[in-house]
């Protein structure tokens, strides 16, 4: 009964129902009154998309006190409250967003808007760190942001 205790508690912390989380998962709202009835297990076979849903680990679903993970700072807890606060749509685009940054830490290439050149999506082209700086050096582009 960990693993509802802990569901019914991040529902409240989230301040969604039960009908958000079966609707998500594609569930009658009457399962989870099985779930916590206890006349029902099938939660378990639900558990990774339970945790996507609620933005946290398994392990913490299972009782974890850190979710099988260090201690969140408060930069990243406060990530974590903004992304929950987006809707469906808009988590996406942060998600892609973090794919992007990540693509970059990985290859120390920078992915611009231009004709498409290599692995990078259509529209996009990869330039090195190095190609970005000279670009920005260029005449006409004094402000900051993006190229």
């Amino acid at each position: 009964m960990v693993v509802i205790t802990r569901i019914v508690s991040l529902l409240l912390e989230n301040g969604k129902d039960q009908k958000e989380l079966c609707g998500y998962l594609g569930l009658a709202p009457s399962v989870f009154s099985d779930w916590k009835s206890g006349k029902s297990k099938s939660y378990k076979r639900y558990m990774d998309q339970i945790a996507e849903f609620f933005g946290c680990t398994v392990d913490y679903l299972l009782g974890s006190p850190q979710g099988g993970e260090a201690e969140l700072s408060h930069e990243e807890i406060n990530l974590l409250k903004d992304f929950r606060a987006l809707s469906e749509a808009s988590r996406k685009v942060a998600r892609d967003t973090m794919k992007w940054a990540l693509f970059y830490q990985e290859n120390r290439t920078m992915l611009v808007p231009s004709a498409a050149r290599g692995g990078a999506p259509p529209g996009f082209a990869e330039i090195t760190v190095e190609e970005a700086e000279r670009l920005k050096s260029l005449p006409g582009r004094e402000q900051d942001g993006p190229i």
